[in-house]
């Protein structure tokens, strides 16, 4: 079975730094919703990113960089999310954070508060010495929603079993509009998506019946 570790760093308030705007994002990229659905159409005005993959004009930034964040998960993966939060680490905040899976149900393994965790690096090098988070692999609680506490740490695990596009994203609207989520992309097991037909209705091509336009 194919093993993934993904850290996901939370760090979802608007600061100002040097003339720049840094957006709530994970990883340092902050979501930007595609115009059309993934799984149907590919638009033009998509920039997809992740942390293979930094768009050129962002390599440079300092703040979060906007782009469409697609995570590719192989089919039938094992998954575990390493969610953490660097918001009241690094800017002395003082509240948790929930959020819910689209497509996939996960079992919360883990979790931790006033871990004050500081990057991506720091988390790793606390969880290779085993001083991250206590997990509990024996009758975990199965949910699509988990809470990271404030400073602290959540881990999930799951199977990627469910081809498609898949919304992870902060519980609160005003957070997930502007930018705190991101898409895991779980391929078939041939690697690709059935082909849209060429008939299927797109977005922004639909005129409506005969007698709308009579």
């Amino acid at each position: 079975m194919h093993y993934k570790m993904i850290d996901i760093t939370i760090n979802n308030l608007r600061t100002f730094t040097e003339g720049s705007w840094s957006l709530p994002n994970f990883n340092n990229m902050s979501m930007v919703l595609p115009s059309a659905p993934l799984l149907l159409q590919q638009p033009e005005d998509v920039i997809v990113c992740n942390a293979e993959n930094v768009p050129l004009k962002c390599q440079s930034s300092i703040t979060s960089c906007e782009c469409t964040h697609v995570i590719d998960l192989p089919f039938g993966s094992a998954t575990e999310l390493v969610i953490f939060d660097t918001e009241h680490t690094l800017f002395k905040t003082d509240r948790s954070h929930s959020f819910y899976l689209h497509g996939h149900s996960f079992y919360v393994v883990g979790q931790r508060s006033k871990a004050f965790v500081k990057s991506a690096d720091h988390a790793k090098k606390l969880d290779s010495d085993a001083h991250l988070v206590h997990r509990k692999l024996d009758r975990s609680v199965l949910k699509n929603t988990v809470v990271v506490p404030a400073a602290g740490v959540s881990v999930v695990r799951f199977i990627a079993d469910n081809p498609g596009y898949w919304l992870f994203r902060s519980e609160k609207t005003s957070e997930w509009s502007s930018g705190l989520s991101l898409i895991f992309r779980v391929t078939n097991p041939t690697g690709n998506f059935p082909q849209v037909p060429e008939d299927f209705p797109k977005c922004g091509n639909f005129i409506g019946p005969e007698f709308f336009l009579a």
